[in-house]
Order: C-alpha cells, then sequence, then structure tokens
C-alpha cells in the first residue's frame, strides 16, 4: 500500500474554523495534530462525554498525583459519597472519561492555542443537540469552515447476537448523525466537509454489518453531495492500530480473526489524511486498500481491484501484425534476481510456471476486460537460462487470439508462443528463433469458484524431504521457490505438502496475474514419493494438458494473505496435482501432467540441511 506524500497546502488556515466529531478520539486528536504542523484553527470538537462534573471532582487530580487509577477512583467515591457501588463504579467511569477528554484537549492547546480549542458534549444522534451545538459553534467563533466527520462506534457481533440498541448506535453516529450536521448546517453550508471512513465500507465484513453499512452510506453520499455542489470527500481508511479501534486489545484480536483491514500506523494514517484533504476532490472516495484488503478481494470478488502494470514483465507495447501482439522481452539480472534461486545446472532458469505467468500477462494484453481462468496444452520445449550468455537472451512473446476456440460462459482463448532469437552465424546469417514454450490461455469474467474436494492429507503418511531443496539436486530451489513444509507421501501414489512461503520484500509478486510459484510448488508434489531404493527423482515439466484456476485473478501473494500457510498442496499419482484452501475449497488444478527425469537425490536428507543451503 504505497503512501501517496504532498507538499500542496492545506485548506485549512489559521483563520478556520473547523468542527470535528468523534470528540476526543484517538483519531481525531491524531488527526488535529498533524493539521497542526501547518495551521492553528480554531477546533471544536463533539463528543458523547459529559465533562461537567468534572469540576466538583479536580482535587482528586492534584499536582503530586497526576495519575489516578479506576481503583483509586472508585475508593475515593466511597468514602466520600454514599452511593450504592454500582452507581459509585458507573460514576467513577464517567469521570475518568471526562479527565482523558480534558487531558486530551489540554494536550491539544499546546499545539494550537489555549483559546483554540474547545469541547461541547454532543449526542449526535439528537437533532436537538446537534442544532444546540452549531449555534453555539457559531456564536463563539463565527461561520464553520470545515467539517471533519469522523465520530463512530466499534461493536463487533453476528446480526443474529447484536441488540437492537447496539446495533442502531454503531450504525447511526455515522449516518443519523451526518443527516443531523447536515441539517443543523443547511443554512450555512461550510466550504469543505470530510467523513472519516472506514475500507470495511467498500468490503463489508463478518459481524460488523451496521459498521461497514455505515460507512458505506458515508462513501455514497460524499458523491451525492458532491454532484449538488458541495466540496465533500470521504477517506476509507485501513485499521488505525495506535490510535483507532485497532489500538484496543479486544478490537484488535476480532479484527485479526476476520483477516481483513490491514494495520495502520499514525504516521501512515494522518499522512493519507493529508494527503486527501490537502487534493480535497470533491466527491472523492479514497480507499486505501492493504494486503489484507487485496488479497481479500482478490479471492473473494476476483477482478475487482486492477493489478500495478509498472511491474509487468512486457512493459513495452505490442507490436501489431494482423492478429497477432508481440512483446520483445529481456530479464534483467538485477531486477530478475530471483530467478537465482531457480537453477537448473547451477544456471539461473525461468521456472515452467513462470512462462505461464508470462503467456497470462500476454493474452490479458489482448483481451484487458478478462482474467486467466486457466491453460490448455502447455507445452515446455526448451529452457530459458537468461544469463547464460555474455548478454541476458533476447526473447519475444507472441499472443494470437485463438481461432476455432468455442466460447464457454464468456471465456476467450489466446495462444501464446515464447521464442528466443537464434544466434549470428555470421555478419549476414541469423539462425531461426527456437521455440521455448507455447500454451493456450483461457480468459474468462471475474467470479468463479472450485468445488470442495476431500482432504488430501489421507492418514499419516511418511514425512519426506522435498528433492528440489537438496543442495545436490539438478533443480536446485532456493529464496521465493524455498515454499513448502510438512511434506508427506502414502503408501501409494498419494503425496501432500502444505503451503509455506516467506514472501516478506517481494512486492514484485502484487502485479503478477497467477499464483505462478503455488501452481510450481503444487507440481512438486509429484516428486515427493520415494522410489523402491529410497531416492526421490526430480522432474521438470514437458507438458501440462489442463490447468483451471478456481480464484482467476489471484496471485501467490494474495491468495497467501487470504488463507494464510493453510494451503495444502497434494498428487494422487505423477499424472495431476492441486492446491485447496484450508476449507477444502480448490484454488487451482493441473491434470495431464508429463514429466522428465532430471536426476534423483536420497529420500532421507533433512529439508532443515536444505535450508541452510539456501
Amino acid at each position: 500500500m504505497p503512501l501517496k506524500t504532498t507538499t500542496a497546502p492545506l485548506p485549512v488556515t489559521d483563520d478556520s474554523v473547523v468542527l470535528v466529531t468523534g470528540g476526543t478520539g484517538g483519531l481525531s486528536t491524531a488527526i488535529l495534530k498533524a493539521v497542526s504542523r501547518t495551521a492553528r484553527p480554531h477546533v471544536w470538537l463533539l463528543g458523547r462525554t459529559d465533562v461537567s462534573e468534572l469540576d466538583l471532582y479536580q482535587d482528586v487530580w492534584t499536582e503530586s498525583v497526576r495519575s489516578v487509577t479506576r481503583g483509586d477512583l472508585i475508593r475515593h467515591l466511597r468514602q466520600r459519597e454514599d452511593l450504592p457501588l454500582r452507581s459509585v463504579i458507573a460514576k467513577a467511569d464517567r469521570l475518568l472519561r471526562a479527565h482523558e477528554v480534558q487531558k486530551a484537549c489540554g494536550s491539544l492547546r499546546d499545539l494550537l492555542g489555549p483559546d483554540r480549542v474547545h469541547y461541547a458534549a454532543c449526542d449526535l444522534r439528537d437533532i436537538s443537540a446537534v442544532e444546540r451545538a452549531v449555534a453555539a459553534i457559531r456564536k463563539e467563533s463565527g461561520d464553520i469552515d470545515v467539517v471533519i466527520h469522523a465520530a463512530g462506534v466499534f461493536k463487533p457481533a453476528l446480526v443474529q447476537h447484536i441488540s437492537l440498541a447496539d446495533f442502531q448506535a454503531v450504525r447511526d453516529t455515522k449516518l443519523v448523525g451526518y443527516h443531523h450536521l447536515k441539517q443543523a448546517l443547511a443554512g450555512h453550508r461550510p466550504t469543505l466537509w470530510c467523513n472519516i471512513g472506514s475500507a470495511a465500507g467498500t468490503y463489508g465484513i463478518a459481524g460488523d454489518i451496521a459498521y461497514a453499512g455505515a460507512n458505506d452510506f458515508l462513501a455514497a453520499a460524499s458523491r451525492r453531495s458532491a454532484a449538488r455542489g458541495t466540496h465533500e470527500l470521504t477517506i476509507a481508511f485501513p485499521l488505525w492500530a495506535e490510535s483507532g479501534f485497532g489500538s484496543s486489545e479486544v478490537n484488535r484480536g476480532h479484527l485479526e480473526s476476520q483477516g481483513f483491514l490491514t494495520p495502520i500506523t499514525d504516521e501512515e494514517g494522518t499522512q493519507i489524511f493529508l494527503t486527501e484533504l490537502a487534493a480535497a476532490a470533491a466527491g472523492s472516495v479514497g480507499t486505501y486498500l492493504g494486503h489484507r484488503e487485496r488479497g481479500a478481494f482478490a479471492v473473494g470478488r476476483p477482478g475487482y481491484v486492477r493489478k500495478p502494470n509498472a511491474d509487468g514483465y512486457l512493459r513495452r507495447s505490442a507490436d501489431r501484425a494482423q492478429d497477432a501482439h508481440s512483446w520483445q522481452l529481456r530479464l534483467d539480472p538485477v531486477r530478475d534476481v530471483y530467478l537465482e534461486d531457480h537453477l537448473v545446472d547451477g544456471k539461473a532458469t525461468v521456472p515452467g510456471t513462470l512462462m505461464l505467468e508470462i503467456a497470462a500477462e500476454a493474452a490479458e494484453r489482448v483481451f484487458p476486460h478478462l482474467v486467466t481462468h486457466g491453460f490448455r496444452t502447455a507445452r515446455f520445449e526448451a529452457f530459458i537460462k537468461p544469463f547464460a550468455g555474455r548478454r541476458p537472451l533476447a526473447l519475444t512473446v507472441t499472443a494470437v487470439p485463438a481461432s476455432g476456440h468455442r466460447p464457454q460462459h464468456g471465456t476467450l482463448a489466446v495462444d501464446v508462443t515464447i521464442e528466443s532469437d537464434g544466434p549470428v552465424l555470421d555478419s549476414r546469417v541469423v539462425s531461426p528463433r527456437r521455440r521455448h514454450f507455447r500454451t493456450r490461455v483461457l480468459l474468462g469474467p471475474t467470479g468463479r469458484s472450485g468445488r470442495t474436494v476431500p482432504d488430501p492429507r489421507i492418514g499419516t503418511g511418511r514425512p519426506v524431504p522435498d528433492p528440489y531443496y537438496h543442495a545436490d539436486s539438478p533443480v536446485w530451489l532456493r529464496g521465493i521457490f524455498f515454499n513448502t513444509a510438512e511434506s508427506h507421501a502414502s503408501d501409494g501414489a498419494q503425496a501432500w505438502s502444505t503451503w509455506a512461503p516467506s514472501l516478506t520484500g517481494t512486492g514484485m509478486l502484487a502485479a503478477r496475474r497467477i499464483p505462478f510459484l503455488m501452481l510450481c510448488a503444487a507440481l512438486r508434489s509429484v516428486a515427493l514419493t520415494p522410489t523402491s531404493d529410497d531416492k526421490q527423482s526430480v522432474y521438470v515439466p514437458r507438458a501440462l494438458d489442463h490447468i483451471d484456476l478456481y480464484a482467476p485473478g489471484a496471485n501467490d501473494l494474495e491468495l497467501t494473505q487470504h488463507y494464510g500457510n493453510g494451503i495444502h498442496l497434494s498428487t494422487s499419482g505423477i499424472k495431476d496435482a492441486r492446491a485447496c484452501a484450508p476449507d477444502g475449497t480448490l484454488l487451482l488444478e493441473v491434470t495431464g501432467v508429463t514429466m522428465a527425469t532430471m536426476g534423483t537425490v536420497p529420500a532421507h536428507v533433512p529439508n532443515d540441511a536444505a535450508r541452510v543451503a539456501g
């Protein structure tokens, strides 16, 4: 989630009057501290906490005892007032919240000025309270220039368990509060209105229907208001982990279990806010998607979020000759250094599944509105060892819409080849191009899902190493290609392993079209079963007849972010391979596998020894 930065001035000055809902919550305070770097506006904070009774108890927080715990305050009130214990506890909690508001306001006054920060208790769901607050602000400070609607309540629960009161509190603080503010300011329109929303409104989270729905409303409302001439925008944030709801251990645990909403720091959050506010595009909805959101979209709504084009392999525009599209490709030893972790006979070699990735990119460049559903008749005719010569090997990728293909369910087909230029025999003669690879790419719309299959882990099986991690293997894998664990083989032909990659620092995977690493790992399942003399064969693919992708549009990074390391890779023999989600949903399947044997390695070498070598 690269963050944009800006040097543009904020539409907030020392003369601005800014109304901020959400009281002195951590998010509101963090935003105002960021604003204070460039301006010292007059700020009015509207919050639910009533601070009026705090004046009667200021002696509790003396200069010598600034830190008062909840227990301290309860004991103090029990000695001072004749109240039931339940009432004492409730009062102590109110006073502690009021004291936190007072401290936060004091901190903001230190930054903005002693007379520039005001607080008013106001329940946004009460139209009378909102109208009184707005009238008081206008009487004291004049017209309101900027509204930052940051109020929110977070009480996650499934619909069948949440009370109506809690549901309404979550929904109405944002939704009804928005309408009440609009009503109170109807005759005095601010010059800028900014809603603080959440990425949850874009995707939705199980158990948070009220919260997600309210944030989705804010996004729609800003577009509608902008169409009517109001300068309004909504910023849909990921999870503020330090100051927002994510700062609560309980809330953070709930959201972690959902696997959604990427945590961001206060620094990242305020940078997003300042950038969007400086741009202040009316009607805009800036939705910031982190790795968790992108992974969820890729699996649940494939194709909804476009992949970046900058890091694709086919960087230049295609050359056209009738229906054929062609690209010149020269892999770079610095940019593509990860190929040094995929060695065939000691030389960096393009994996066969990476050839499939390049083919998918070419096909999607021909039909950019579709995503790759699979491949047919993939043939690997010669290794691509791009750095074996004095210069990186020059490749030509050609894509031609397939003739004679019968479309099914909106699918199209593109035939793709990868060839290299032949060596120069003398100054006038060049040998013919060499074809390394060909396949037919199947493209279709987004929204496909695989069937559920039985757990591939049949019985206990025998733990075995992955032969490709052995340092003496003719095909030696390290780095991002070292991505499986817990490999087992049964007494029959079945074998399986667990997807366990380390993808830290592999940003280049974000632009990939297919899970080529997972495909490679799944195909390696056919090499797990030891031979009778306790050796393992090391294979390379020569032909893959059918490859079906059941999460089209999702790549390795996105599938891993969505499912974690619980994906199972398996084979029921040397002719097939598959990958399944933890719940048994099929993610990809390969049939009609033909392998070529490169050699063998002992089956008893532990993976740990190979890991050190990698």
